[in-house]
């Protein structure tokens, strides 16, 4: 690393440090503002925490709110309820875990149902089905609901990671990382169906031919968008990739979801030329499993796909 980017990273580090530790206000404009370039790796439990709204910003009410948080958390884990959802979540991220061969360090280090960590999981899946039973739901062994489980099992891997598995964090950011897209379920289906629809759609006429390619080769759309779309990219982005995309969407709210459908063009396009080389098969590999990514690029340039096909008038 030359000295210009070292300095730049340390200066950085030095302006996440001042907000982090102003003595009773944290001003999440500003944080937010650091973060879209990107949140330093020791840094990002403190921030995420901020912008996951699982720490209050007002440092003055912060043990009051904690309390009344972990108290809210234990009579969720406790309540009981929603077995039948919190059994297909667990399985989910169980398979997630036994199977993701991103995260076989982790595996090394830990297995989920032998340890503390295992526990802190299936207390955090507890409480967020106790706190989705009370809500509408997807219908019960639906496509529908597997989606939905999915989702959650892989945003909860990712959460759980970045807040060193300590359960009420990861809890309360899974929450807030979901609802980001929707507070309810069905609504969340709702979302990704359309954004798959738009995807497919977008696809076509702004990489004509990387598309013509897939179709020679007889690869349906379906066969990756679903995946890329629900889990937002964490169930294809190697962990370092992904947390930098996710530092930008936690910095930018309100237009994450919106954008999130030009971040998945916008790697078609920067790994278009080795996808137009491989076959069927290959070409699900590789959108399952990609590569390292240029993340600072592939960010910028889905801002550039979106104002053009909004300048085109593709999207109404």
């Amino acid at each position: 690393m030359d000295a210009s980017m070292d300095g730049a990273e340390h200066h950085t580090e030095d302006a996440f440090k001042r907000e982090l530790e102003a003595e009773m206000l944290v001003d999440l404009d500003r944080l937010e503002e650091l973060s879209r370039y990107g949140i330093p790796q020791h840094q990002r439990r403190q921030v995420w925490k901020y912008l996951l709204r699982v720490s209050t910003f007002d440092k003055r009410e912060e043990i009051s709110k904690a309390t009344q948080k972990n108290q809210d958390f234990e009579k969720l884990a406790q309540a009981g309820f929603g077995e039948r959802l919190y059994k297909k979540l667990l399985k989910r991220f169980h398979e997630l875990y036994w199977t993701d061969p991103r995260i076989a360090d982790k595996r090394h280090h830990s297995a989920p149902d032998h340890n503390t960590r295992g526990e802190s999981v299936t207390v955090i899946l507890s409480a967020f089905a106790a706190h989705h039973s009370v809500k509408q739901v997807v219908e019960p062994h639906s496509v529908a609901e597997a989606c939905w489980c999915n989702a959650v099992a892989h945003v909860l891997f990712q959460v759980w990671s970045v807040m060193e598995e300590h359960p009420i964090d990861a809890y309360y950011g899974v929450v807030h990382f979901m609802n980001l897209f929707s507070t309810r379920s069905l609504q969340f289906v709702d979302t990704v169906r359309s954004h798959v629809a738009s995807l497919t759609m977008l696809f076509r006429y702004t990489l004509p031919a990387l598309h013509h390619s897939f179709e020679a080769e007889e690869v349906n759309a379906n066969g990756w968008s679903l995946e890329w779309v629900s889990t937002f990219l964490a169930s294809s982005l190697r962990q370092p990739d992904l947390l930098r995309l996710w530092d930008h969407y936690l910095a930018n709210p309100k237009s994450a979801v919106a954008l999130h459908v030009y971040v998945c063009l916008a790697l078609l396009q920067v790994h278009s030329e080795r996808l137009m080389e491989l076959e069927k098969t290959e070409i699900l590999e590789f959108l399952h499993r990609l590569p390292s990514s240029p993340m600072e690029k592939v960010i910028a340039l889905a801002f550039s796909i979106r104002e053009d096909v909004l300048s085109r008038g593709i999207l109404s």
